[in-house]
């Protein structure tokens, strides 16, 4: 159930993590059953401190190598305050929680920019083919297309 929804276990091997990844097509949330977001485990990560670091993806544990406690936004921040925190932190992927800290997915900064600019005048696309996201001048709600959220596509 955790990988359908994004989310790995800090005991899951790399391997096991970068499976859910590649059907994710993106980073994945770190957490033990029923807890708040313990990490994020992206691309980068699996670069940098596994394979540059020459560990065995089967042996090694996500907890090992996961960016502990990271920087979460609310489901309520504006597509603004997401924007300022990720360019502000050099984070390029951040979990997005609800009020009570159970993740709901990952804003990847790359679909965040480009469902902007895709809505932007003079772009020649129709704002419904990718979620309102920057409705409401830059005040949308998250979960509206930016975000690979728990639910299915």
């Amino acid at each position: 159930a955790m990988a359908e929804a994004g989310c790995v276990a800090p005991t899951a091997s790399v391997q096991q993590a970068a499976s859910v990844m590649v059907a994710r097509r993106g980073a994945v949330l770190v957490r033990s059953e029923g807890a708040a977001c313990a990490g994020i485990l992206t691309p980068k990560d699996l670069l940098f401190r596994v394979i540059a670091a020459g560990l065995d993806p089967r042996d090694t544990k996500v907890g090992a190598v996961m960016t502990p406690d990271p920087h979460t936004l609310p489901v309520s921040a504006s597509v603004l305050d997401a924007l300022s925190q990720l360019e502000g932190s050099g984070y390029r992927n951040v979990p997005v929680v609800r009020q009570s800290g159970e993740p709901v997915g990952v804003l990847d900064i790359l679909a965040l920019i480009r469902g902007a600019l895709h809505q932007m005048p003079g772009t020649g696309s129709d704002a419904s083919e990718t979620g309102s996201v920057i409705n409401g001048g830059g005040r949308a709600s998250l979960t509206n297309g930016a975000v690979s959220a728990d639910e299915p596509d």
